[in-house]
């Protein structure tokens, strides 16, 4: 018998699962849906050619470490509550694009007569409710405000061959790797971007940074979104597919063990594996949420996806735990292991693979 259950902390969260006692799924069936255009104002024709230039994904030329990883930049514009002209940016591992390690505004707007890059920090960390905004733009939250960002640092740019170049008119403080103060350079052509940061101690000596920055090329389709709509629905249904995984896809019979963590459409987490130390093994389908089903239907070992799944294909009106009624929720799951129907008894090669990702997730 196997050690884990097929209904683990989840079953007490939900009532009995994800879905015993959610809404019946819609009667309609789903088509695919389109990504709704983001209308953003930019400060003339410069400001809206340079967003044009940095909006994309892009890839380090180089490797980060020993793992062979690299950095992916991912920029896109957003509608921002209360600033025009802005950019979402997110920074991630090439090994794990679903956890970006910096998350920040980029702002184009006009200072005397200058075209300026703006970069605005979020005052909290902004967590899983930006993560993969970049990728559907359309969904910014619009209740992050002016109010939860604060100006960091500005690029004073302008226009150089076939784009744009420019650098901070003056050191910013700092308290990064030892440095008081840094600078800022950044040049892009629309094929490649290119970054310089340098760190200065208190003596004016170089810290770190300082040499030729961080270029980067496009790196399109690394990330594919799949959007599914309804009339019976009132937002889409989106698949974000960050790692397609090896193998053959889940099939009803096996076994999948997977993590994952739930969150509000604000970020707030409601329920986590990975904070449990345990996968979440079930057999497939399960009685889940017809989000959940929809959003790991065909999933491969290793995969990683996102899931946005409207409240129709939640809980609906009802409220379940520490979901309010009428709630978006948002789904980082993981494939970690597949026990195939045809096998049977304890699998000695399953029990290392999830013992393997519980201790990743402790």
């Amino acid at each position: 018998m196997h050690r884990f259950s097929t209904a683990i902390a989840t079953i007490a969260l939900a009532g009995a699962s994800f879905g015993q006692d959610a809404p019946e799924p819609p009667a309609a069936e789903p088509t695919p849906g389109v990504a709704p255009t983001v209308e953003v104002s930019f400060a003339g024709d410069a400001a809206s050619r340079a967003a044009d230039m940095l909006t994309g994904v892009w890839q380090s030329g180089n490797t980060i470490d020993e793992t062979g990883a690299r950095i992916i930049l991912s920029i896109a514009p957003v509608a921002f509550n209360g600033i025009d002209g802005t950019l979402y940016a997110e920074m991630s591992r090439s090994d794990d694009l679903a956890n970006p390690y910096r998350q920040v505004l980029m702002q184009l707007y006009d200072f005397d007569g200058t075209l300026r890059l703006r970069t605005l920090e979020f005052r909290t960390e902004a967590g899983p409710a930006l993560a993969g905004m970049s990728h559907i733009p359309d969904r910014f939250p619009q209740s992050i405000t002016g109010d939860d960002v604060i100006a960091t640092l500005d690029i004073d740019l302008s226009a150089e061959g076939d784009g744009f170049s420019g650098k901070t008119p003056y050191a910013y403080p700092t308290r990064s790797g030892g440095a008081v103060q840094m600078t800022s350079e950044i040049s892009i052509d629309g094929a490649s971007l290119t970054t310089v940061d340098t760190g200065f101690a208190a003596d004016g000596t170089v810290v770190w940074g300082g040499d030729s920055g961080v270029t980067f090329s496009r790196a399109d389709g690394l990330v594919d979104v799949l959007r599914l709509e309804s009339p019976d629905w009132s937002h889409q249904f989106i698949q974000i597919n960050y790692t397609e995984g090896e193998g053959e896809p889940v099939a009803d019979g096996d076994f999948l063990a997977l993590h994952y963590s739930g969150f509000l459409a604000d970020g707030t987490k409601f329920d986590s594996s990975r904070d449990r130390g345990e996968p979440f093994r079930y057999l497939v389908p399960g009685r889940l949420i017809e989000g959940w089903l929809m959003g790991t239907e065909g999933i491969r070992q290793g995969a990683a996806r996102r899931l946005i799944i409207p409240s129709e294909l939640g809980y609906g009106s009802r409220a379940n735990a520490r979901i309010p009624a009428n709630s978006t929720l948002l789904f980082d799951v993981e494939a970690i292991f597949i026990e195939r129907a045809e096998q049977t008894g304890e699998n000695p090669d399953e029990a290392e693979a999830i013992d393997g990702a519980a201790a990743e997730g402790e």
